[in-house]
């Protein structure tokens, strides 16, 4: 009887050292949705096939049919009357169905809906025929088998002009007597590394009917497909549990018992049988009732991670701010709509977990009494990316590389690289707090390596580290960690606000002398964990992984199935990747649990060999600083405090004046006079000095604090952006320039601003000398001059609990 459908095919990632490749973050094993269908033809001529999702019940066992919904044609039916072959796609979107004539649609498992495609061509032109096989391989292609010639074809299954066209990939025979095999009838399926099993019911051609296995060749040809075992079973479909994992036995859908059974796919013997059930009763298929059961298998979505740090910038300082919301928002295809939120911790430091790929939005709300100043509004981030920095062999350069696009930049060019052999400089490090690359000279001496910094522009030394030479190195929350070489010694080096070594500890024997790496590979530092792969000075230990926790202490080793030299960092996605130095700039992912590695492609362009590896995480920093807010207040120069020498009575402290008297001062040594602002605050000086036949007077603001507005703090005078000037040598001259009141019928206080001398502008904290013709004002009997020196002055300070706030932050 003819096989009428097949469905299945499961795209794998592999863990290894084979052939798999990783395309996103640390890969975790893959998880599959058991989902099976099965087809079947209906009665003659009724222009039907039904379609359904299949349950398996080991316990029973039993095997659960269930319609699928409707499309318009009735619970599960499609519009063709004799579907050979059916095929899910590994996404699990698509079930492709051809009819005995050629004629392809699909059912559309996420509307759902049903699409008539047309008809198989070979070469554009020429109609493909009859097919009873088709399944999808891993990488998504489809492959059918044709009757006529007993061959396999893949078919484009993607929109655009080559939609269904069939590629002749090779003719089956027989590996053992090269007969050709006639691929009537049954199913293929794909197995986790794309080898093809296939089931034929007929020996028409003289090679044996049953079970055959084969790999699609890079060139078309004769395939010699393997003959694994015969059976007198007439399968309709063939399917692989577990992903297609080739762990798992094949299983068979079968007219003749109603049944799905077992079949070893090492000889094609046959086992355990589910019975089929419709409706929980026996399910009978008609007697065209070809049938074929996939599954399909769905790898875990790969996730990654987006980090940064909230730092406050105060007294040119980047100090960690702990408690801050971080916003996320995720792009939806017409904007960007919330995703989630998180707060920073004790260290500044926040982190989103677990993101699809995707385009997301990363931004802060302001608060009261804070500037942003990094970013200027938000950071755009399309994932997947994950950056790691490598210090280039033999140059010393640094460079970034986006290790999932391959993408690399260089991200300075050293100009006066430390040390002396090709390894150095090496320990390469990225503060991500504050953008510094940390490395050391690598002497290969008795004598401690120096470390430098590179701040963006500059290279400067930080200082001599405590102990031995640094191979590795990586940093965590501020610090750098590293282990001289040959020890198990972890240090940590804290550093000041200006990049330089403030400290250096030795925090532990981790392995209490146990193992000794030579550290012909590195240490990468995550979530407080401390992950190295170095080379044990021990005799037969080679290659080590380790990890180290800097919080409990605890310490643990594998010897990992790759024993190469490996450079770490930690992506900003969160993988641990490590790169192989001596290769054309490899990188591997590698399992934190297990340390098995994986390549990634493509490989970074250009294909570098670096030295050492830093970790590219935290990289979305948010800086801001406090706001600085200004207030203006009216001053006065006095000779003691405000108001008490005055040329009128009170009210109005503008009638405030000094007493000069001709010779007092100097250019060298001017007479000082008090400023007071808000009635009684100190807020500068006047100078005053004379030369005869000019006064000459200056105004300095204090820059000192002593006052401030309710709710503000740390503030200082910090200029004046106004004043008002007289100088006069009898009161009575103060006393024409005040207002009139006419109903009162008397002057009320001094108008300022009728002064001889007046000046608005800019704020400035000193002003230029005022001169000031007094030549028709003294003669020897007058020498005493009286001055109104009037001014606006600004104290400029911060909110109060934006600095209470930064004194938490430092432990105050």
């Amino acid at each position: 009887m003819k096989k009428l459908s097949l469905i299945i095919v499961a795209l794998v990632l592999a863990i290894g050292l084979g052939p798999a490749v990783l395309a996103g973050a640390q890969p975790s094993p893959v998880e599959y949705i058991e989902t099976l269908y099965i087809s079947n033809t209906l009665l003659p001529s009724d222009g039907y096939t039904q379609l359904y999702e299949v349950v398996l019940d080991d316990a029973t066992p039993k095997a659960d049919l269930i319609p699928l919904p409707d499309v318009g044609y009735g619970e599960g039916l499609i519009p063709m009357e004799h579907a050979d072959a059916i095929a899910c796609t590994p996404d699990g979107t698509r079930i492709y169905a051809t009819q005995d004539n050629g004629l392809v649609g699909y059912y559309d498992l996420t509307v759902p809906e049903w699409n008539t495609l047309g008809t198989y061509l070979i070469d554009g032109t020429t109609s493909f025929g009859a097919t009873d096989q088709a399944a999808f391989a891993g990488d998504g292609a489809l492959y059918v088998t044709r009757n006529s010639d007993d061959s396999i074809y893949s078919v484009g299954v993607d929109a655009g002009p080559d939609f269904l066209v069939a590629t002749f990939a090779g003719r089956i025979t027989n590996g053992a007597t090269a007969a050709v095999v006639d691929v009537y009838g049954a199913d293929i399926v794909f197995d986790e590394n794309d080898d093809c099993y296939m089931w034929t019911i007929n020996s028409r051609t003289g090679a044996p009917a049953g079970l055959y296995k084969f790999a699609i060749p890079e060139t078309p040809g004769d395939i010699a497909a393997d003959f694994l075992g015969t059976g007198s079973q007439g399968f309709t479909g063939l399917a692989i549990r577990g992903g297609g994992a080739v762990a798992y036995p094949l299983l068979g859908s079968r007219t003749d018992t109603d049944s799905i059974s077992i079949i070893n796919e090492t000889d094609g013997t046959l086992g355990t049988q589910y019975p089929m059930y419709l409706g929980g009763s026996p399910f009978n298929g008609y007697i065209y009732g070809d049938m074929t059961v996939g599954e399909l298998a769905v790898p875990n979505e790969e996730f990654y991670s987006i980090c940064g740090y909230k730092l406050a910038d105060w007294n040119d300082e980047l100090i960690p701010m702990p408690g801050w919301e971080i916003f996320l928002e995720i792009w939806n295809g017409d904007s960007f709509e919330p995703y989630g939120s998180t707060y920073t911790d004790e260290f500044g430091k926040y982190c989103f977990t677990d993101l699809p790929a995707g385009e997301y939005k990363v931004s802060e709300i302001g608060k009261t009494g804070w500037d942003q100043v990094t970013p200027e509004d938000s950071y755009i981030i399309d994932l997947p990316q994950t950056i790691v920095y490598g210090i280039e062999r033999y140059t010393g350069d640094v460079y970034g590389v986006d290790v999932l696009t391959g993408a690399s930049w260089l991200e300075f060019a050293m100009p006066t690289p430390p040390g002396a052999n090709s390894a150095s400089p090496n320990g390469l490090a990225y503060n991500p707090l504050n953008g510094f690359f940390y490395y050391t000279d690598y002497q290969l001496g008795t004598t401690p390596d120096k470390l430098y910094f590179w701040d963006g522009s500059s290279q400067y030394l930080a200082g001599q580290v405590a102990a031995g030479t640094i191979a590795c190195g990586d940093m965590y929350n501020g610090k750098y960690y590293y282990i001289p070489s040959g020890t198990d010694d972890l240090y940590e080096i804290a550093f000041d606000s200006d990049g330089f070594i403030a400290s250096d500890e030795k925090l532990a024997d981790i392995s209490n002398g146990v193992h000794r790496w030579t550290f012909d590979g590195d240490i990468a530092v995550n979530d407080g964990v401390v992950y190295g792969w170095g080379k044990c000075g021990v005799s037969g230990h080679g290659f080590e992984y380790f990890t180290y926790d800097l919080d409990s202490g605890d310490f643990s080793f594998i010897k990992p199935s790759y024993q190469q030299s490996l450079q770490l960092a930690f992506g900003s996605d969160g993988t641990l990747f490590g790169h192989r130095a001596g290769t054309g700039g490899y990188f591997y992912a590698i399992d934190t649990t297990d340390a098995s590695v994986t390549l990634v492609e493509p490989l970074p362009e250009p294909a570098l060999q670096y030295t050492d590896c830093a970790s590219g995480q935290s990289r979305y920093n948010f800086v801001n600083t406090p706001h600085l807010f200004c207030f203006d207040e009216t001053a006065w120069a006095a000779d003691g405090e405000a108001g008490t020498t005055r040329f009128v009575e009170s009210p109005g402290n503008w009638a405030t004046y000094i007493d000069y008297n001709l010779g007092d001062g100097s250019y060298g040594e001017p007479v000082e006079f008090p400023l007071y602002a808000g009635q009684t605050y100190y807020a500068g000086k006047l100078l005053v000095w004379d030369d005869g036949t000019y006064i000459y007077v200056q105004y300095i603001a204090s820059d000192a604090d002593g006052y401030a507005p309710e709710g503000y703090c740390g503030g200082t005078w910090t200029g004046l952006s106004e004043y008002h000037l007289q100088v006069v040598d009898e009161f009575v001259d103060f006393n024409d320039y005040r207002a009139y009141n006419k109903k009162k019928d008397e002057y009320g206080a001094p108008i300022p601003g009728s002064f001889d001398t007046i000046w608005e502008g800019d704020k400035v904290t000193i002003t230029d000398e005022i001169v000031v013709d007094i030549s028709a004002l003294i003669d020897e009997e007058n020498t005493d001059l009286y001055i109104a020196a009037h001014a606006v002055m600004w104290w400029c300070g911060y909110d109060c609990d934006v600095l209470a706030e930064i004194e938490a932050a430092l432990g105050g």
